[in-house]
């Protein structure tokens, strides 16, 4: 058991860290996102690697096609409610920082 606490304590460490980390990553990627675009540049090739502008289509879709889900969506439930659906579970970890 002793062990275990060990690990958890050196887990929770990581977790930490991790988040820091990503926090730190976002906020620089936030800037060098504006700083590139508003340089107008796509591309910016270093010793380190190479940062590239991309563009993301994001769709809005039709009132039909929101039916359509809609519609799909409750039939899964109706699905899983009537064990015609199949599953499978598999355990994972949950871990609350203080």
């Amino acid at each position: 058991m002793q062990n275990q606490e060990k690990i958890i304590q050196e887990y929770s460490t990581i977790c930490k860290q991790i988040k820091e980390l990503e926090e730190k990553k976002s906020k620089m990627t936030e800037e060098l996102l504006n700083d590139l675009v508003t340089e107008n540049v796509s591309t910016v090739k270093s010793d380190f690697g190479t940062l590239s502008v991309r563009t993301k289509k994001t769709y809005k879709y039709t009132d039909k096609v929101k039916e359509i889900e809609a519609q799909l969506k409750k039939q899964k439930q109706d699905e899983e409610e009537k064990n015609l659906a199949t599953f499978t579970e598999k355990p994972f970890l949950v871990f609350l920082l203080k």
